[in-house]
Protein backbone atom coordinates (compact mmCIF):
# COMPACT_ATOMS: atom_id res chain seq x y z
CA UNK A 1 0.00 0.00 0.00
CA UNK A 2 1.28 3.86 -0.57
CA UNK A 3 2.27 5.23 2.21
CA UNK A 4 3.60 8.79 1.22
CA UNK A 5 5.61 9.11 4.31
CA UNK A 6 7.67 6.11 3.99
CA UNK A 7 11.00 7.18 2.81
CA UNK A 8 12.46 5.77 -0.87
CA UNK A 9 16.06 4.35 -0.85
CA UNK A 10 17.08 5.68 2.03
CA UNK A 11 15.90 9.18 1.54
CA UNK A 12 15.13 11.06 4.86
CA UNK A 13 11.20 12.28 4.66
CA UNK A 14 11.97 15.69 5.22
CA UNK A 15 13.61 15.30 1.59
CA UNK A 16 10.35 13.45 0.48
CA UNK A 17 8.05 16.24 1.66
CA UNK A 18 10.20 19.11 -0.05
CA UNK A 19 10.44 17.18 -3.86
CA UNK A 20 7.05 16.92 -3.51
CA UNK A 21 6.37 20.03 -2.92
CA UNK A 22 8.34 21.50 -5.21
CA UNK A 23 6.62 18.60 -7.66
CA UNK A 24 3.17 20.79 -7.00
CA UNK A 25 4.97 23.94 -6.86
CA UNK A 26 5.96 23.07 -10.59
CA UNK A 27 2.58 21.85 -11.73
CA UNK A 28 1.14 25.57 -10.36
CA UNK A 29 3.91 27.30 -12.28
CA UNK A 30 3.48 25.21 -15.65
CA UNK A 31 -0.54 26.21 -15.47
CA UNK A 32 -0.01 29.38 -14.74
CA UNK A 33 2.40 30.41 -17.67
CA UNK A 34 0.41 28.27 -19.94
CA UNK A 35 -2.99 29.97 -19.09
CA UNK A 36 -1.93 33.95 -18.40
CA UNK A 37 -2.72 36.14 -21.00
CA UNK A 38 -0.19 37.46 -23.34
CA UNK A 39 1.66 34.46 -23.60
CA UNK A 40 4.75 34.54 -25.82
CA UNK A 41 4.59 35.36 -29.56
CA UNK A 42 6.23 32.07 -30.50
CA UNK A 43 3.67 30.00 -29.60
CA UNK A 44 3.54 28.10 -33.08
CA UNK A 45 7.61 28.13 -33.20
CA UNK A 46 9.81 24.94 -32.29
CA UNK A 47 10.65 26.69 -29.45
CA UNK A 48 7.26 26.47 -27.78
CA UNK A 49 7.30 22.72 -28.55
CA UNK A 50 10.86 22.65 -26.50
CA UNK A 51 9.09 24.16 -23.50
CA UNK A 52 6.72 21.80 -23.38
CA UNK A 53 8.58 18.99 -24.34
CA UNK A 54 11.06 20.32 -20.92
CA UNK A 55 8.05 21.29 -18.92
CA UNK A 56 6.20 18.05 -18.70
CA UNK A 57 9.56 15.96 -18.95
CA UNK A 58 10.34 17.82 -16.08
CA UNK A 59 7.06 17.30 -14.25
CA UNK A 60 6.94 13.46 -15.23
CA UNK A 61 10.35 13.35 -13.33
CA UNK A 62 9.25 15.26 -10.46
CA UNK A 63 6.28 12.93 -9.93
CA UNK A 64 8.12 10.09 -10.07
CA UNK A 65 11.05 11.34 -7.95
CA UNK A 66 8.29 12.45 -5.26
CA UNK A 67 5.56 10.15 -5.19
CA UNK A 68 3.40 13.21 -4.89
CA UNK A 69 0.49 10.26 -6.06
CA UNK A 70 -0.01 6.69 -5.17
CA UNK A 71 1.68 4.73 -8.36
CA UNK A 72 3.99 6.40 -11.62
CA UNK A 73 0.91 5.11 -13.70
CA UNK A 74 -1.82 7.41 -11.94
CA UNK A 75 0.79 10.36 -12.01
CA UNK A 76 1.41 9.61 -15.71
CA UNK A 77 -2.76 10.00 -16.18
CA UNK A 78 -2.97 13.22 -14.06
CA UNK A 79 0.03 14.65 -16.18
CA UNK A 80 -1.85 13.88 -19.24
CA UNK A 81 -5.09 14.77 -18.29
CA UNK A 82 -3.47 18.23 -17.20
CA UNK A 83 -1.72 18.63 -21.39
CA UNK A 84 -5.27 18.26 -22.18
CA UNK A 85 -6.98 20.34 -19.95
CA UNK A 86 -4.60 23.01 -20.46
CA UNK A 87 -5.10 23.45 -24.57
CA UNK A 88 -9.01 23.16 -23.50
CA UNK A 89 -9.03 25.89 -21.30
CA UNK A 90 -6.42 27.68 -23.51
CA UNK A 91 -9.47 28.11 -26.22
CA UNK A 92 -11.44 30.19 -23.28
CA UNK A 93 -8.11 32.21 -22.69
CA UNK A 94 -7.92 35.61 -24.00
CA UNK A 95 -4.60 35.70 -25.94
CA UNK A 96 -4.34 32.15 -26.17
CA UNK A 97 -5.30 29.55 -28.49
CA UNK A 98 -5.47 25.25 -27.92
CA UNK A 99 -3.00 23.34 -29.89
CA UNK A 100 -2.66 19.13 -30.75
CA UNK A 101 1.01 19.88 -31.45
CA UNK A 102 1.81 21.51 -28.56
CA UNK A 103 -0.50 18.37 -26.73
CA UNK A 104 1.74 16.33 -28.25
CA UNK A 105 5.24 17.97 -27.20
CA UNK A 106 3.33 17.30 -23.56
CA UNK A 107 3.27 13.54 -24.13
CA UNK A 108 6.67 13.27 -26.04
CA UNK A 109 7.46 15.37 -22.24
CA UNK A 110 6.08 12.38 -20.52
CA UNK A 111 7.78 9.62 -22.58
CA UNK A 112 11.58 11.03 -21.45
CA UNK A 113 10.02 11.34 -17.90
CA UNK A 114 10.56 7.96 -17.13
CA UNK A 115 14.25 7.69 -18.64
CA UNK A 116 14.89 10.91 -16.43
CA UNK A 117 14.13 10.10 -13.08
CA UNK A 118 15.65 6.84 -13.36
CA UNK A 119 18.94 8.37 -14.08
CA UNK A 120 17.58 10.76 -11.06
CA UNK A 121 17.31 7.21 -8.83
CA UNK A 122 20.63 5.75 -10.09
CA UNK A 123 22.46 9.27 -9.29
CA UNK A 124 21.03 9.17 -5.89
CA UNK A 125 21.88 5.64 -5.44
CA UNK A 126 25.50 6.60 -6.24
CA UNK A 127 25.55 9.67 -3.71
CA UNK A 128 24.71 7.23 -1.13
CA UNK A 129 26.93 4.84 -1.88
CA UNK A 130 29.73 7.37 -2.02
CA UNK A 131 28.82 9.18 1.03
Amino acid sequence: MFDPNTPVAGRPVLVERCIRLVFWLAVAVVVFFALAPGGPAVSASMHDKVQHVVAFAGLGALATWSRALPSMWLGLAFLVALGGAIELLQGVTPERTPSWSDFAADLVGLALAYPIARLGVWGWALVRRTA
